[in-house]
């Protein structure tokens, strides 16, 4: 009786596995999502014992053994190698149909023949035709020849072209196309159904569709344009294996990163010290690369074989058990030392086997072997291992033996081809030490050399190559062609002719055969090797298996152990019930303080639970707890409980993270609903679902509605349900559910309330939760106490059953403002009548700034404004200046009438300060200390001013033009940049005590900002009148404000190089505190790339003359200088030529007074050109004679620079005058002498060193050179 016909499509590449099957009963599209495949292909007999197929198709491009592994399931023993694999699907040329079908002619069908061999043919051709050529028999098939054929499937071999991904698009899209949908319908209905993630399955999938296609299946004798009949596409797992998702991977934290590497850690205190981790990561204690893969494998493919899981844990727990401990110690030692070898093996199948292939698949097979002498003798109980323990017998463990007796692994690595030990063959060992003797420059070589030289009359040599043997080697000087003692020339290199003489053929015909000799006995011995390792190929396959299997578990066990999980107890019954659980991951990061529960689904218990309760209060901890153990009990680990007991469990569904991306276009509740969707069309009785807060994307009551509907479908299925954990904030839902006591049960996180504190207790109790907590958890975060209260207050009025519409509003702010109003009214008078009227401005100011700008700028502004133009005590004005400007700078504008009060009121009284003629120099101060922030304040109410009055209701200014009112702005900005620039001149033009002020740093830098904001990059302001400040000559200070604030009001290159006659008058200032700021000045404008390098080389030199006024260079201490000499520069500079255009043309200048002259203290001459003279020695390093050869003076003119007196003032001067101009350059020429000395000096060090390796390395040769040795005796018979 033959089978319905089930195609089955497989799709295999990059490690991964995809698959789908149409079923001819059903018309149903069965697909399998990608899951990791390892070389064993487990899953894949999974798949095809879930299918059950009549055919199988495959790729022809797609990996060889896969290829073989398909063919054996399909009972094809001696099928071919005529479809070279290859896993990078590179794609063929498309020869496809208008229609998009693919030519029959071009699939390849393999049956199995009566006589058990295979057949294979194009389809549409004779079956006798293209027979597949003989090849090995697979491993491990054999064929049971009383089985009807009809029950094996038939293989089917494809081209490449049919998985291409976008032929494969096509097709799907086709199979959901409707009529009656738009395109952007389509496009949503293809997303919601498919994940193009999974690039196998969709590939699998086209795949099948053509192949249906093209052979017309099911409709062979419909019309043409009749399509295969497709009811229902469905999902499907493979046997015996629990069905994941990747969000749920990812919402239980099994792993960190999909497809990549997961992190590793060799100790439980290294997985502490990092926050993110991953299940994995927690679990993962392999000692080799085998275990890891092994683990993984468990890891991603959890399955519900109770057979194989009971040898799992049966395994750990073995190795768990401090009773055993020293085979879990052996085991962990000896783990690490073992790689995998099936690369090995396929690189020998393939005659590609690389001779450093030797050393570590000798080394893994013995630790292999002794892993299984050991557990042999100690008979231990491993039943996940029993199976293959065969596999590690006497044969495997002879030939590994075999292998490092026969093999020098260190030689067969360094010189690339399998070298053979020593004391195997004297006569080899012989032949081994003669080669080595003739490569090096031995005394036999020697010896040989001499005879030769005698015999040529003059000196050669004899060298010897495994390609020329022995040559003699003559230098081109001596080479004659027409010599009678050459017999034949070889080639010429670096001037020396290698020849061969009667000597070097003789020498060839003794012992030059030695190398060729030992290649042939090591490529013997090399095949009987090989071969020898082909024979056990197999067997070493099973124990690489079998040490990934302990791996695995000893690593499984390992974690159990320490960490204090218990062994579950796995029944056939639906149920899941543990003791003492508590999350893994969650109690690792606590380090011990963490809650533990209970855990009750079954059918006598119930199988739904709803947990209610706060916000952080442990409700998703609890269900990823859940999921977690069971994922683990299903891979065959231990589990984090005191005591557990698992039913089988077919999928682990969940609703917890939400994967969202811009490229799918999903909302975050259309990604809910496609997660939720899974759950409700294919869970089933021993099926666990884990929904963790579902429906917060969209509408409360949509939401709700959803999530009351699925619970009530699963209540109904009873005992069928399967088992459900459900979290929600919906405190409805009770109301609104069937409550059916066996099925369902509501649960809630224990909190209380101590106080004012929420304490969560984490603890899972009976019961629904009465309170979400909501306002409490709020406070704790940092909300302020009035929003909290508000919300409680609007939460309150929603429980009396007020609708939102109906809630009061909050109007607590006005009657804040109304209270603040009454309250300065009443208190401003007496601040008024206080007699101190400094406390009575500081006061006004707390009050100003607690209020809006309409009531400061009403009530509080006047009474400053008045305190500061029209009080008579000085330092009253200051202050009250100073509380103007912190007013302001606190409080925002909230109308444009409100800003423009800044340019309109305030800007006259300021201008009229700085206009008066009182001597009142606090009113002054305080003016140029706060005229940055003043500038800064009216820009920003200038902008307020521009935003308030847009977005005001007012035909006319809506109804103005562009130009108009950008001609406005431009007016505004102009009339507001004139105000403070005429202040900032008044300022100017008062004593040095507000000028000082007036350059304060921070002040300048807002002025600064304030210009290029408001008036462009090209203006000069506050710079263009600061350089005014030089003209003053008694106050030093000045001209050090200035250079200190000069690199915050410069902004282009333009206005840097205008300032170099100041730089040169500031490096020459007698006053040193001027000279550090004008060096530091230049060093900053340096550094922004503002100051030209070449303009600094040129400005340094003149420091020479006086570095002995710098602190640590003079010889001599000299007293400050206040005042300039005769020789020195004017003070009186104009601007300098080039600046950016002086003052604003729209202000005038005021007159500057001329500073009357000053009488102050000198430096005496003579002693200004003694230190200075000592001090460039110290500069140079030189000694004072070597300084005045350099600069030619007699031993006089040196007596009369280091000694000189009052009275020899004017021979100094005139001296000095002579030699100053030779200072630079002889600083430069002693730098270039420096440089040459060390260049020579370092040359002659390089030279010493050389010479002393050469010597090393002939002394080293000497050394080295041994005799050859002597030929061995002949044998007897």
């Amino acid at each position: 009786m033959s089978r319905i016909d089930v195609v089955l499509s497989f799709s295999y590449a990059k490690g991964s596995i995809g698959a789908a099957y149409y079923d001819a009963a059903t018309q149903t599209i069965h697909l399998f999502d990608d899951r990791i495949e390892d070389r064993d292909f487990m899953l894949v007999d999974g798949i095809l014992e879930a299918a059950d197929p009549t055919k199988v198709l495959a790729n022809r491009n797609q990996d060889p053994d896969f290829l073989a592994h398909l063919a054996r399931y399909c009972c094809v023993p001696e099928f071919g190698q005529e479809f070279p694999g290859s896993s990078d699907m590179e794609e063929d040329v498309d020869d496809e149909d208008e229609e998009g079908h693919l030519d029959p002619k071009s699939f390849t069908t393999i049956r199995r023949k009566d006589d058990g061999t295979a057949n294979s043919r194009e389809d549409g051709d004779d079956e006798d035709e293209d027979t597949v050529p003989e090849t090995q028999q697979p491993r491990e098939f054999d064929v049971d020849e009383d089985e009807n054929l009809d029950q094996h499937a038939e293989l089917v071999v494809l081209p490449n072209k049919a998985y291409k991904m976008d032929r494969a698009h096509r097709r799907v899209a086709h199979l959901l196309q409707a009529s009656e949908s738009s395109d952007a319908e389509q496009q949503t209905r293809f997303r919601f159904r498919f994940d193009l993630e999974m690039i196998n399955m969709f590939r699998a999938l086209g795949s099948l569709l053509l192949y249906l296609d093209s052979i017309r299946f099911g409709v062979e004798r419909s019309n043409l344009a009749a399509e295969i009949p497709v009811k229902g596409i469905q999902k499907f797992t493979a046997s015996r294996l629990v069905d994941m998702d990747k969000a749920t991977f990812k919402a239980l934290g099994i792993f960190l990163f999909t497809g990549k590497d997961e992190p590793r850690y060799r100790s439980l205190a290294a997985v502490q010290d990092h926050n993110r981790m991953s299940l994995f990561s927690l679990c993962d204690r392999t000692r080799s690369s085998l275990g890891r893969l092994m683990l993984k494998r468990w890891f991603e493919q959890p399955t519900g074989d109770m057979g194989t899981l009971q040898k799992r844990l049966a395994t750990v727990k073995f190795l768990a058990d401090e009773g055993n401990g020293d085979i879990a110690h052996f085991l962990h030692i000896n783990l690490r030392k073992i790689i995998s070898v099936r690369s090995i093996l396929r690189r020998l199948a393939a005659s590609k086997m690389k001779s450093s292939d030797w050393n570590p698949l000798i080394y893994s097979s013995r630790s292999m072997c002794n892993i299984g002498t050991f557990i042999k003798k100690r008979r231990s109980r491993l039943p996940l291992v029993d199976d293959l323990l065969p596999y590690f017998d006497e044969e495997v463990e002879a030939a590994t033996n075999l292998f490092s007796t026969m093999i020098d692994v260190q030689r067969t690595s360094e010189e690339g081809r399998l070298a053979l030990n020593r004391g195997i063959d004297p006569d080899l060992d012989f032949k081994y030490d003669a080669v080595a003797s003739f490569a090096s420059n031995t005394s036999f070589l020697r010896k040989q050399s001499l005879i030769e030289s005698q015999t040529f009359g003059f000196a050669v040599h004899i060298a010897y190559t495994h390609s020329f043997k022995f040559t003699t080697v003559i230098e081109e000087a001596y080479f004659k062609e027409t010599n009678p003692l050459i017999t034949q020339c070889l080639y010429v290199d670096d001037g020396n002719y290698y020849v061969k003489t009667e000597l070097t053929e003789l020498l060839d015909e003794k012992f030059g055969h030695y190398n060729n000799e030992i290649l042939d006995t090591e490529r013997s011995a090399e095949t009987r090797l090989t071969g020898l390792l082909k024979e056990n190929a197999g067997k070493l396959l099973k124990m690489t298996r079998a040490i990934a299997l302990l791996d695995a578990a000893l690593s499984l066990a390992k974690v159990g152990r320490e960490l204090g999980w218990c062994c579950p107890t796995l029944v056939e019954q639906s149920v899941i019930d543990a003791d003492g659980a508590f999350h893994p991951l969650a109690a690792l990061s606590l380090k011990g303080h963490f809650v533990r529960n209970t855990i009750r689904s079954n059918d006598d218990y119930t199988k739904v639970k709803i947990f209610t309760g706060p916000n952080a209060s442990g409700k998703s901890i609890y269900l990823k707890m859940v999921g977690l153990i069971t994922y683990l009990a299903h891979i065959g680990s231990f589990v984090p409980a005191e005591r557990a007991t698992i039913g089988p469990v077919d999928r682990l569904i969940t609703r917890v993270y939400t994967v969202d991306t811009v490229l799918d276009g999903f909302s975050t509740f259309a990604h809910d609903i496609k997660q939720i969707s899974t759950a409700v069309s294919r869970a089933t009785k021993n099926s666990v679902v884990v929904i963790d807060e579902f429906g917060k994307g969209t509408l409360t009551e949509v939401g709700l509605a959803v999530l009351t509907s699925i619970l009530n479908h699963w209540i109904r299925r009873v005992h069928d349900s399967p088992h459900v954990f459900v979290s929600s904030h919906f405190h409805a839902l009770p109301s609104l559910i069937h409550k059916d006591p066996e099925v369902l049960s509501f649960h809630a996180m224990d909190a209380v309330i101590l106080g004012k504190q929420l304490e969560f207790k984490y603890k899972v109790v009976d019961g629904l939760a009465t309170s979400s907590y909501a306002t409490h958890m709020a406070a704790e975060m940092g909300i302020p106490e009035a929003i909290v209260a508000r919300t409680q207050e609007i939460y309150d009025q929603l429980c009396e059953g007020v609708s939102l519409l109906g809630v009061r509003h909050d109007d607590v702010e006005q009657v804040e403002n109304e209270r603040m109003l009454r309250a300065v009214r009443t208190i401003l008078p007496r601040f008024l009548a206080f007699s101190k009227r400094k406390k009575a401005v500081r006061l006004l100011l707390r009050v100003g700034e607690l209020a809006l700008f309409a009531i400061a700028s009403e009530r509080v502004l006047p009474y400053l404004v008045h305190a500061a133009t029209v009080e008579t005590e000085a330092s009253v004005r200051g202050r009250a200046i100073h509380a103007i400007t912190q007013l302001l700078a606190a409080v925002e504008p909230q109308t444009h009438e409100e800003a423009a009060t800044f340019m309109e009121y305030l800007l006259p009284k300021y201008d009229a300060i700085a206009n008066e003629t009182r001597t009142d120099s606090m009113a002054h101060m305080a003016l140029a200390v706060c005229l940055g922030r003043i500038a800064d304040t009216a820009h920003r109410y200038m902008i307020a001013s521009r935003s308030l009055q847009s977005t005001a209701v007012d035909d006319e200014v809506s109804g103005a033009e562009p130009a108009n009112e950008g001609t406005r702005h431009e007016k505004e900005a102009t009339a507001l940049f004139k105000a403070i620039s005429g202040i900032f001149v008044h300022l100017c033009a008062r004593g040095n005590e507000i000028k000082q002020c007036l350059v304060d740093r921070e002040s300048l830098q807002k002025l600064h900002r304030f210009a290029v904001a408001v008036q462009g990059a090209d203006q000069g302001f506050p710079l263009d009148h600061m350089v005014t400040f030089f003209n003053i000559r008694e106050d030093w200070r000045l001209r050090a404000f200035f250079f200190d604030s000069l690199p915050h009001c410069v902004f282009n290159k333009k206005n840097v190089e205008a300032l170099r006659s100041l730089f040169e008058q500031g490096i020459i200032e007698f006053e040193e505190m001027v000279v550090v700021k004008a060096i530091n000045c230049i060093v900053h404008l340096t550094r922004v790339d503002l100051l030209e390098k070449e303009t600094v080389n040129e400005l340094f030199p003149r420091l020479a003359p006086s570095v002995s006024r710098r602190p640590g260079i003079a010889s001599e201490a000299s007293p400050i200088r206040r005042g300039r000499s005769a020789m020195d520069p004017p003070f009186n500079l104009p601007l300098p030529a080039g600046f950016s255009g002086g003052l604003p043309p729209f202000i005038v200048p005021p007159q500057l007074p001329q500073p009357s002259h000053v009488d102050v203290q000198r430096i005496p001459r003579h002693l200004d050109i003694k230190q200075s003279y000592k001090a460039f020695r110290q500069l140079v390093g030189i000694r004072y004679d070597e300084l005045a050869r350099e600069l030619g003076l007699t031993n006089d003119e040196q007596t009369m620079l280091l000694n000189g007196t009052a009275e020899n003032t004017e021979q100094l001067c005139t001296l000095w005058g002579r030699i100053q101009p030779l200072l630079p350059g002889l600083v430069k020429q002693l730098r270039e002498r420096q440089a040459a000395a060390k260049k020579a000096k370092e040359q002659a060090k390089y030279q010493r060193r050389k010479l002393k390796k050469a010597a090393q390395a002939e002394a080293t040769a000497q050394e080295n050179a041994v005799p050859v040795p002597k030929e061995p005796k002949e044998k007897s018979e």
